[in-house]
């Protein structure tokens, strides 16, 4: 029968089906009944077979069984609303590597040697991630909701995106505090790490809040707020070394005295909020402006910018 298809389904109640070559399915592959084993040695140069799927997996509950070996799977889906039902089965290498895929998680999912994203959007959709001994590659995006169980995961920190969408309220962020490029997207959620939030690239708060609270935060790229940006507690530095835009209907909310640091200009151009708070706005550093098209009140302002252009507000 060759190892490319269209759909592939194993339905053998105690069946064991061993492959002797890499596996190819474009569409969906289904294990229902009996075991798919990807063999130790079976595959050119005596190691395990490596799968590629284009469509969804589905690992049925009670008769269904993978063998993982030292295997790769790869997801290479070029849509949206592919799904991933592992059951209680775990995998060595798994890869997502579609432009524009996009994969929600239907259970929880182990991994035990590397997950790496090259293209497309891995979505853990509130199920649980465990990464045993394993490591992550990320040059695409990670989404999750906030309250998910995510266990072993070393972020990537110097590619890669990551996406909060949850819709409820989360005090802690389960992949850690420190990101590449983040992005807070729910509406209705509020997202508030229990550490110093440090993201290396770019912040954007689509929709939802990101609560500062007690911790402090440095944003190395610029910050796009068309959410929520809230600070309730005056603990922690808050620092941001990129540019910072509230876009229409974005909302800024600082109900204390808790100081903030600019060093590429502030831009407010959102007439839904903007609450300074009693703390300082310090504009350090580099040559900077303040502007936006809506007027907006900051209380304590003090520039400590030497160059010659300084500080303007336009």
């Amino acid at each position: 029968a060759g190892n490319t298809y269209w759909n592939l389904s194993f339905d053998q109640l105690n069946g064991d089906y061993i492959l002797n070559a890499n596996l190819d399915v474009n569409n969906d592959l289904s294990i229902n009944d009996g075991g798919l084993d990807v063999s130790a040695t079976g595959c050119s140069g005596s190691v395990s077979c490596n799968i590629t799927i284009g469509g969804n997996l589905s690992i049925a509950a009670v008769d269904g069984s993978f063998t993982k070996r030292t295997g790769t799977v790869t997801f290479v889906a070029n849509d949206t609303g592919n799904t991933i039902a592992t059951t209680t089965e775990s995998f060595y290498n798994v890869t997502f590597n579609g432009s524009g895929g996009a994969w929600d998680l239907s259970d929880a999912i182990t991994i035990t040697n590397t997950l790496t994203l090259t293209n497309g959007t891995f979505d853990l959709n509130g199920f649980s991630l465990t990464m045993t001994g394993a490591t992550f590659v990320n040059n695409a995006t990670l989404r999750l909701q906030g309250g998910e169980t995510v266990t072993g995961l070393t972020i990537d920190t110097d590619t890669g995106t990551v996406i909060f969408d949850g819709t409820s309220t989360y005090t802690s962020l389960p992949t850690g505090n420190t990101y590449y490029a983040l992005t807070f997207n729910g509406s209705g959620g509020t997202w508030t790490p229990n550490g110093t939030l440090t993201v290396n690239n770019n912040l954007t708060i689509t929709a939802g809040t990101y609560q500062a609270g007690a911790q402090s935060f440095t944003i190395t790229g610029t910050s796009s707020i068309t959410g929520t940006l809230a600070d309730n507690n005056t603990g922690g530095t808050n620092i941001f070394v990129g540019a910072v835009t509230i876009n229409s209907g974005g909302i800024w909310n600082s109900s204390v005295a808790e100081d903030f640091e600019f060093r590429a200009g502030l831009t407010n151009d959102s007439s839904a909020g903007f609450t300074s708070g009693s703390g300082t706005y310090t504009f350090s550093t580099n040559a900077q402006t303040v502007s936006g098209s809506q007027s907006f009140t900051i209380t304590a302002l003090s520039n400590t910018i030497t160059s010659s252009t300084g500080l303007t507000f336009s």
